[in-house]
């Protein structure tokens, strides 16, 4: 991934030399910041069993470049690309009581992790509140979600319920993210995001401070679903995690 972005970032460059001196103020960023995904809303539970999988909100990182043009009057437009990784973390519970074991203790915990990597090219339009030299900028953004890595895997889990020797069939899995996932196009998911930030202008360079909330619109490319099973490998219902891409970004970035 490191070749790819140091590419990337050579053609914003040499973008912006070659457009420099027409009269338009450009401004090349190069940024990071952390994310903050939100998750917990993305697991539907329909079973009987109670918080059968549940999802962890994550951390994760991101880090880019950015050409900023300054409009005439108040208006910006930026365009620009940024390479973010998070690990996901899901938690699987099976009672065996409540599946229709009666009187059973056996409970069964799992975890579901894995670590995504996906590249944002994205555009931003916005307007920037003079505050004495500095600026408040607002913008609103669309982003083409790329996803660099990717998995499909099923599961099947089977338990000594009933009996110490043979095992019951218990739930079964099936996992389908990023650039593997089972979509019917491509592994694309398409970001808005509304982004707050705090410009200040430091002679020749700016640095500039802010939060990004972003949501996606695909709920496919990382989706997780588990299917559960009672006394006579009896269906009692699944459970879904439809990731919607929601985050919460703390920003920093600096001209060059």
């Amino acid at each position: 991934m490191k070749p790819i972005g140091t590419l990337l970032l050579l053609f914003l460059f040499i973008h912006f030399s070659a457009s420099a001196g027409d009269g338009t103020r450009r401004l090349l960023f190069i940024s990071a910041g952390a994310d903050f995904h939100l998750n917990k809303g993305d697991v539907t539970n329909d079973t009987d069993q109670t918080n059968s999988l549940s999802a962890a909100n994550a951390m994760g990182a991101r880090m880019g470049g950015e050409l900023f043009w300054e409009l005439p009057g108040p208006l910006f437009f930026a365009t620009g690309i940024e390479f973010r990784t998070v690990r996901q973390k899901l938690y699987i519970k099976y009672d065996a009581s409540e599946a229709g074991f009666t009187g059973s203790s056996v409970l069964y915990n799992a975890e579901i992790d894995y670590r995504k990597y996906y590249a944002n090219p994205y555009a931003r339009m916005g307007y920037a509140v003079p505050v004495s030299r500095n600026h408040l900028d607002i913008s609103l953004g669309i982003a083409t979600s790329i996803s660099l890595s990717g998995m499909v895997k099923d599961d099947i889990t089977a338990l000594n319920i009933t009996d110490p020797i043979q095992t019951d069939l218990a739930m079964y899995s099936t996992q389908s993210w990023g650039n593997q996932a089972d979509v019917t196009f491509l592994p694309l998911n398409t970001l808005i995001s509304v982004q707050l930030t705090y410009r200040i202008a430091m002679g020749k360079k700016n640095l500039r401070f802010g939060v990004d909330f972003s949501s996606g619109s695909s709920r496919k490319i990382n989706r997780t679903e588990v299917h559960y099973f009672g006394p006579d490998r009896r269906y009692i219902g699944k459970s879904v995690f439809a990731d919607r891409f929601q985050s919460v970004s703390i920003l920093a970035g600096i001209s060059l």
